[in-house]
């Protein structure tokens, strides 16, 4: 997964952890050449990615705005883009605080996968790519509501 360069300039224990468990650092805010490299490289070859499209948590828990990297990674890649939402993690685990509130409940909805055809017009800086955003938003959004049963 794809994690804030900052994570890794924590402590040296903490860098192992998290590289352990296949972070590499992203330098957010930027076009990040070897963040998307990797991650189109990684893609190619099968594997899974998961990132967090909106580049950070949100302090409300309602859905911020999804930056272009997500598009352009599944629209070069042909990766299919499984949406998940991350319901009620602001309420366990607050931006700030040091341990989570335990007895809190996070809930994680999957949404139904969607492919951006590699061969679709460029999805970035324009009317196209906020069509995808709105996708994207909409499809987290499904997933974070709960069905109706029956």
């Amino acid at each position: 997964y794809l994690a804030k360069i900052e994570l890794f300039q924590k402590n040296a224990l903490f860098t192992k952890l998290i590289t352990s468990l296949g972070a590499y650092p992203i330098e957010r805010g930027k076009g990040d050449r070897r963040a998307m490299n990797t991650s189109l490289e990684f893609l190619r070859k099968g594997h899974a990615l998961v990132i967090f499209p909106e580049g950070t948590r949100s302090p409300s828990g309602e859905l911020q705005e999804v930056k272009d990297g997500l598009a352009v990674l599944a629209q070069r890649s042909g990766a299919p883009v499984v949406p998940v939402a991350i319901v009620d993690a602001d309420r366990v685990w607050r931006r700030g605080q040091r341990l989570p509130r335990f007895g809190g409940r996070i809930i994680v909805r999957v949404g139904t996968p969607f492919v951006i055809a590699p061969d679709a017009p460029d999805v970035r800086g324009d009317a196209r790519r906020e069509g995808g955003e709105r996708r994207e938003r909409e499809s987290v959004k499904r997933a974070a509501t709960p069905q109706e049963s029956g």
